[in-house]
């Protein structure tokens, strides 16, 4: 190639021309509400709604935006400069699954997909380690009731901004929601699931609300803020019943297989209707708790049917018990006699001792006699046959106190 040759270059494709100016954006509705001012080139390039806006008003400088909380903006005013993906921690009352709830449902109204998509990983992310630990149950999830009151509240009622220009956003939403209420049926156990499902119990006061600190001043006559109300599964279940089905359709599946309950995150970006959550891939594994909680059931149900049989079966015969006292001076004499004949009533009938026979003298005065005798006082064990030296019957063997007098039976 000579010198002289001029050399080819393949430049980029041309940029677009961007939106001169910034635009100041006032969010939420309380006073003194917050604003930012971002280019509006800027802010093109990351919300679709605002894309939209500018090229019908390119003189356009503000905008209130009263369905969005300054905390939540604030990330997001920060994604659009750095074009990282990251909340706060350091607000008043941080929530991890609240700030990524929020951000997803400010991606979906803004038209900020890919703010939106990051959102919903952070989240995914969030519950996927509480969905493959082999000890997880509904007291250690992380999503409580309130968090799941706050997603099924929020999603509900969220609404477009002030342009029709997103189509898909109840797909959005759902798609959250779902997200949500599988990693929770994850973290709980097949046992959690029915418990709540059929007794709608609030036991234990899983994800309760935390009070609320708002004492008045002295001189003021306002009754301070009450805490916000109490909300337990059985409300939950009966406020939203999309909630309640999606969880109780995971009933039959048992054991680590519950942890496939919560599919990969792309999954969740459009669900755009309502399908039926499929579990029939979803088998329990033998090793599970579930499932051997549920062997033991049967186990149990087995055992209580046939003791139920035998209680209906003829009572088997009683063997003759026979207790005899040897008195200290080696004799026989003075004894007591116990005999319990065979049972031959129905089991309603009384089956006590039908025969004691009376006490000698002798033994009666045992106790005044130990005190004169001084003899050897270690304990002996002795060991007493039937008189009758039938065969077949057992000894029947007992201790004896020689300081105390007493007889104490074998344990």
């Amino acid at each position: 190639m000579s010198p002289q040759a001029q050399r080819a270059y393949l430049s980029g494709a041309a940029l677009e021309p961007g939106t001169p100016g910034t635009i100041t954006i006032t969010v939420g509705t309380t006073e003194p509400r917050p604003s930012w001012t971002i280019p509006k080139t800027l802010l093109a390039e990351r919300s679709h709604v605002f894309k939209s806006l500018f090229n019908e008003d390119t003189k356009v400088s503000d905008k209130h935006l009263p369905a969005i909380t300054p905390n939540a903006f604030a990330n997001f005013a920060d994604y659009i400069r750095s074009s990282i993906y990251s909340t706060n921690t350091q607000v008043t009352g941080y929530n991890d699954i609240h700030a990524h709830v929020d951000a997803c449902i400010l991606g979906a109204q803004l038209g900020a997909d890919e703010y939106r998509k990051a959102a919903l990983r952070s989240l995914h992310a969030l519950f996927t380690p509480g969905a493959h630990a082999s000890n997880w149950n509904a007291s250690r999830s992380i999503v409580g009731a309130k968090e799941m009151q706050y997603v099924c509240e929020h999603t509900s009622a969220a609404t477009l901004v002030f342009a029709p220009c997103v189509t898909d956003i109840a797909a959005m939403m759902r798609g959250l929601r779902y997200l949500c209420y599988d990693a929770l049926a994850s973290h709980w156990t097949q046992r959690n699931v029915i418990f709540f499902s059929s007794s709608r119990s609030s036991k234990l006061g899983w994800g309760l609300w935390r009070g609320v600190s708002g004492a008045s001043s002295s001189s003021s006559k306002q009754i301070p803020p009450l805490p916000p109300p109490r909300s337990t599964w059985s409300d939950l279940f009966e406020r939203f019943p999309e909630f309640r089905e999606r969880i109780v359709k995971t009933s039959d599946v048992a054991g680590l297989a519950r942890a496939r309950l919560l599919k990969d995150v792309k999954e969740y970006y459009l669900v755009f209707r309502d399908e039926d959550s499929d579990t029939s891939g979803l088998t329990s594994d033998s090793g599970s708790d579930d499932d051997s909680d549920s062997e033991g059931c049967r186990k149990l149900r087995k055992m209580f049917k046939s003791r139920e049989g035998k209680s209906d079966a003829a009572p088997e015969k009683r063997q003759k018990l026979t207790l005899k006292l040897k008195g200290l001076g080696g004799t026989r004499e003075g004894g007591v006699r116990m005999e319990e004949q065979e049972s031959r009533q129905t089991p309603e009938a009384d089956t006590r001792p039908q025969h004691i026979e009376n006490i000698d003298t002798q033994t009666q005065e045992m106790g005044t006699q130990t005190d004169e005798i001084e003899e050897d006082m270690t304990p002996q064990y002795i060991e007493d046959i039937d008189a009758d030296g039938d065969e077949g019957e057992l000894p029947v063997i007992y201790r004896v106190d020689a300081h105390e007098g007493d007889r104490v039976m074998p344990e």
